[in-house]
């Protein structure tokens, strides 16, 4: 194999391949013993994953407070039932059912209906500065849902603000890498896998076995049910 090609694992976690960089209308075009790979992903992935990380961060916030460390703030009072929040969090955002940016979108106001425009703001709010962050519409729409949950992404980006979308990827490649793809590669030997990030390409034979392992890869990390989607 050409150095060149081969595959790499990024520094936060995502798996890059010559396959990753291919245009999905030319993945779609891939075959394996001569029939043609089916995708099977997260749907709106990254979003999906976000309760887990804010939720996940509130703990050990509370763990560094009851350790006597520094006290971050009102937001993550002990009192906070952070499961209850997540799973809170994320059926009001509508991660569970796929309709994040739709919901999202006629939220705001004024409403966008465009669901590529929300994507976008979602990324460039998000993974943006903390300034950036602080005015993005989808932020203040998650601060309304959930106050502790807008806390965190402050605190979670206040040192690098690239550390948000880094820890979304790394659980991404630890979901779909770590526990789905490594668990069907012990109980499938001879299964085609092809990943390309939050997406794994298989066979129409093994595509509902991709879509079990997943959805309880997914369930196992975060805590909740994801949607995916095939195709």
């Amino acid at each position: 194999m050409n150095p060149s090609t081969k595959p790499v694992q990024h520094e936060f976690g995502r798996f890059h391949s010559n396959y990753t960089n291919m245009k999905g209308e030319l993945r779609q075009e891939l075959t394996f013993n001569g029939e043609r790979l089916v995708g099977i992903d997260i749907s709106n992935s990254q979003p999906s994953i976000l309760p887990f990380i804010l939720g996940r961060h509130i703990g050990e916030i509370r763990q560094t407070q009851e350790g006597g460390g520094s006290i971050v703030g009102e937001e993550f009072s002990a009192d906070l039932d952070i499961k209850s929040e997540i799973q809170t969090v994320a059926l009001s955002l509508g991660v569970i059912f796929g309709s994040f940016y739709e919901r999202v979108g006629v939220s705001l106001a004024p409403p966008i209906t465009d669901r590529n425009m929300v994507k976008a703001l979602f990324f460039e709010s998000l993974y943006g500065n903390l300034d950036t962050t602080k005015n993005s519409r989808i932020f203040k729409q998650i601060k309304k849902v959930s106050p502790p949950f807008a806390a965190a992404i402050l605190d979670i980006k206040k040192d690098k603000h690239q550390e948000l979308s880094h820890q979304l990827q790394q659980v991404e490649s630890q979901i779909v890498i770590e526990g789905c793809c490594r668990s069907l590669m012990q109980n499938f030997p001879s299964i085609p896998l092809l990943t390309v990030h939050d997406e794994i390409m298989t066979t129409k034979q093994f595509e509902g076995q991709v879509v079990i392992e997943l959805q309880r890869a997914f369930f196992d990390t975060c805590g909740y049910f994801c949607a995916l989607s095939t195709g």
